[in-house]
């Protein structure tokens, strides 16, 4: 049987997620006025990282403005009068979309018909936290992303004003809009883009069902932005994208966005494309990294790591140097006799690596 002692250490550094560390929130002494009224509420202002936060639930409630929460990605989305905004908690990074006609993308892909409002993958400085399972919002996060207006008023009073948004009626302003200024454009492939009445142009351009993913994807890389971490090129995350780096190569996500993101090796930075993060098959993106140095947790001599680097294997190399090589194996076969324990361990339809007593003995094609 594999030791389980060090396969325990190694999956423990495969699976482990270290989370950003983060400022204490402090309460703060300030007095929100919503719309003219004082807000009373059971969890006043809090201030983190210099910069005032409120409650979302209990300000946005007062204001009219309902949040809508999807359980499985753990997202919130907010309607406003003219945009939605896609967020998650304590994640820098969130996605919004324009919902005006000068927004809408009509030209033609070059991979097929596929048209819809352009949207925007941001990284904010200032972004939703949960303190104590308390949701709240920077106040910069309501006036530049809510289309809400917050004022500083004398004795430590902030004025929030605006909301009672009614994101129906200018969807049917914006269909009408829309439909006035595209229903004549368009090539062999517009009637399957365009919508011919209201109802379908709400589901077709207003549901947005794919974003809480994409959102829940980005975020998972985000928290990780401008942070040392180490390539697992084994990962599935690698497969059908590029990255002409070695194996367990230190860098740093520099940048998240629609469809890519920059990753940094200290000199350079490099493109890598995330159209292909909705296959499930590439599991969690994070998988593509280990979030602690696998330097400072293996005791190897230098010729495995310089295998482990250019992902190959050679014999005397034990379990956890071809797991960091190779990756997990598409199974294993186990004997056991009075001579010690045999291990057979396949790759693909055709690759065989034998280990005598956990060291690996044999390599077969």
């Amino acid at each position: 049987m594999i030791k389980k002692s060090f396969l325990f250490l190694f999956a423990f550094l495969l699976v482990f997620l270290s989370t950003p560390l983060s400022t204490k929130a402090e309460e703060s002494s300030y007095n929100l006025i919503i719309n003219g009224k004082k807000f009373n509420y059971n969890y006043p202002p809090i201030v983190q990282n210099n910069a005032i936060y409120v409650p979302m639930y209990g300000v946005l409630s007062e204001l009219g403005i309902n949040p809508q929460w999807d359980k499985d990605y753990r997202t919130f989305r907010i309607n406003t009068k003219s945009s939605v905004v896609f967020f998650k908690t304590d994640s820098p990074i969130i996605i919004k979309t324009e919902l005006n006609v000068a927004n809408f993308d009509s030209e033609d892909k070059i991979y097929g018909p596929y048209r819809d409002f352009k949207r925007e993958v941001l990284t904010l400085d200032f972004y939703p936290i949960s303190s104590q399972d308390v949701v709240y919002v920077p106040l910069v996060f309501l006036s530049e992303y809510l289309h809400l207006v917050v004022a500083w008023g004398e004795n430590g009073s902030i004025s929030i004003s605006g909301g009672n948004y009614k994101p129906e009626d200018h969807l049917k302003e914006l269909y009408s809009a829309w439909d006035e200024q595209f229903k004549k454009i368009g090539n062999s492939y517009s009637n399957y883009w365009f919508s011919y009445n209201y109802n379908d142009f709400k589901s077709r351009y207003y549901e947005m069902s794919y974003a809480p993913y994409d959102l829940a994807q980005y975020a998972e890389l985000g928290q990780f932005l401008n942070k040392d971490i180490w390539l697992n090129k084994t990962s599935k995350f690698w497969t059908d994208r590029t990255l002409d780096l070695p194996n367990l190569t230190k860098v740093k996500i520099t940048y998240v966005g629609d469809g890519s993101m920059l990753v940094n090796d200290g000199n350079y930075d490099y493109t890598v494309n995330t159209h292909t993060l909705k296959s499930i098959s590439h599991g969690s993106p994070l998988s593509g990294f280990f979030l602690r140095s696998p330097f400072d947790v293996f005791d190897f001599p230098q010729k495995a790591w310089d295998a482990i680097a250019a992902q190959e294997v050679y014999r005397g190399m034990n379990y956890g140097m071809v797991l960091l090589s190779w990756g997990d194996p598409k199974h294993t076969n186990v004997t056991t006799g009075k001579y010690g324990t045999m291990s057979q361990w396949v790759y693909g339809d055709s690759t065989y690596l034998y280990f005598d007593n956990g060291v690996l003995s044999t390599i077969q094609y």
